[in-house]
């Protein structure tokens, strides 16, 4: 994926317009504090964030999943969702505005699939439901030019 989206920073920049890549694990404070730092660095004034990072665990029963899969899928769904807006907040509220997008699975959204299924996609309704408590946070820190937004 890192080429891929070297490559697409190339055909940005290639149209006029300026563009950076940063390799970040979001579930980690410390890499999310860098790009966003480097980030700000760089453009100065950030207007918008899309977040549309996330894990799921494979189909299978509840009591299949390992607590390392679930830890990670929460620490990169939930938690990552969370850093990265916690990151971007105080430069949101220093410019009195901010856009932040978090994309979440259509499954959030959806039924009519399996018990098992279900079960996969549980990580999904979460980070919906997080994705909610973390913009009404933002709208309260940052104020009313916060525009957070969920899909």
């Amino acid at each position: 994926l890192d080429s891929e989206a070297e490559q697409t920073v190339e055909q940005i920049k290639k149209k006029g317009r300026d563009a950076m890549y940063k390799h970040c694990d979001i579930s980690d404070s410390l890499q999310v504090k860098e790009a966003v730092s480097q980030a700000i660095d760089k453009f100065k004034k950030i207007d918008i964030m899309a977040i549309s990072a996330g894990i799921g665990t494979k189909p299978t029963l509840l009591e299949e999943i390992t607590d390392e899969e679930w830890d990670r899928v929460m620490d990169v769904n939930c938690k990552g969702t969370f850093l990265c807006i916690r990151e971007m907040a105080p430069h949101f509220k220093d410019n009195n505005a901010g856009n932040i997008i978090v994309i979440v699975s259509v499954a959030a959204f959806g039924g009519g699939f399996s018990r098992t299924a279900f079960l996969s996609y549980l990580p999904a309704f979460i980070l919906a439901g997080v994705a909610c408590v973390i913009a009404a946070g933002l709208i309260l820190t940052v104020g009313r030019g916060a525009k957070p937004n969920a899909a």
